[in-house]
């Protein structure tokens, strides 16, 4: 049973040219036990899919090596695919993707002969995929296995292959070189020369398909522009939207300031009123106590003057008003405000005259 499952890595149907562990002999020169990845036919423009959800890792240029490529990772079934030799990159590291995600085009940029040759049949614009187990933390295991841990992708014992794009189940094998002629004779020279030529044939016919494919990227992109830009146009009028709206927001903010200080001074005001009305029935209080006394000696008046009226005495009289004008002086020393003062002074003046006295 497979232990990772993969969906589709690029859109179309193409052939794989070269396997995993091939053409050892040449890739001794980069301390390889052979082709430590698996290549498919791809022209130039082919979109590049993610075959699960995962992160980006990578997503560099290196001129001398895999171009521009870029290393997805699956942090659920622990394992990452390497996708080398594109045209462009969608995306940058650190970025979460989705199965079915367009990561970019596939190309020929990097380490990739312009055409086939005799030394390297399998050259030309193709994608190069290279799969690889990882940790928790996603190093790259199984370092020591002569491939820099990198593992066959078409191994049914490791990947389970579950493609819905039209694409076919990845071919086991590629091309086989008994599909070109090989002349009568033991001539290896005219057998080169053969070679040579089918490939260059080949190669035409490519480059045709490849402007076609690059017409149409190019298309795209133009119209990933437009797109790009009618976002933008959006996005500026989103902004000023925003823009206004904070504006009225600040004004919201300062109406709301202005009734918070109002607020304050009323509370202020009605705090200074009630504190006035405590004062003002203060002294309502006072001056009702005073009243009360003079209304006392108002009818001690009286009561004198009953008594002076029953018994008269020019002694007593005189001593009484004395006393009661000085009772008098003090009353009104105290300006109370009733009327009853007044009053008061008119019934002293009224018992002055019963007995002669020129009062002023």
């Amino acid at each position: 049973m497979a232990k990772y499952v993969l969906s589709d890595i690029f859109e179309g149907n193409y052939s794989v040219t070269q396997l995993y562990a091939a053409n050892s002999n040449y890739y001794k020169q980069f301390n390889l036990a052979g082709h430590e990845g698996v290549d498919w036919g791809t022209p130039v423009g082919t979109p590049v899919i993610a075959p699960f959800d995962g992160f980006i890792l990578r997503s560099n240029t290196n001129d001398k090596d895999y171009g521009t490529y870029i290393v997805i990772w699956d942090p659920t079934q622990l394992c990452a695919v390497w996708f080398c030799h594109l045209s462009n990159s969608q995306v940058q590291a650190g970025q979460k993707i989705s199965n079915g995600d367009i990561l970019g085009h596939s190309g020929n940029s990097g380490n990739v002969q312009p055409a086939p040759t005799a030394q390297n049949p399998n050259a030309g614009a193709h994608l190069h995929v290279n799969f690889v187990e990882t940790d928790t933390q996603a190093n790259r295991l199984n370092m020591e296995n002569g491939f820099q841990g990198f593992l066959n992708i078409l191994d049914p014992n490791l990947v389970e292959w579950r493609l819905s794009r039209g694409q076919s189940t990845p071919a086991s094998q590629p091309p086989q070189m008994a599909q070109f002629a090989i002349p009568a004779g033991d001539n290896s020279d005219d057998y080169m020369i053969i070679r040579k030529t089918d490939f260059a044939n080949m190669h035409v016919k490519c480059d045709q398909y490849d402007a076609i494919s690059a017409a149409g990227y190019h298309a795209l992109s133009d119209i990933d522009t437009k797109i790009a830009q009618l976002i933008q146009d959006k996005q500026n009028v989103v902004n000023q939207n925003d823009g206004e709206v904070k504006q009225l927001n600040d004004e919201v903010d300062g109406y709301k300031k202005e009734v918070s200080s109002l607020n304050i001074q009323l509370s202020t005001l009605m705090d200074n009123y009630k504190q006035k009305c405590e004062e003002d029935s203060t002294t309502a209080q006072t001056s009702l106590r005073e009243g009360h006394d003079l209304q006392a000696k108002t009818q001690d008046i009286q009561t004198i003057s009953d008594a002076l009226n029953a018994k008269p005495d020019k002694g007593n009289i005189l001593k009484a008003i004395s006393d009661l004008r000085a009772e008098n002086d003090r009353l009104k020393a105290a300006q109370p405000k009733f009327p009853i003062i007044q009053k008061t002074s008119d019934n002293l003046k009224s018992i002055w005259k019963v007995f002669g006295l020129n009062v002023k």
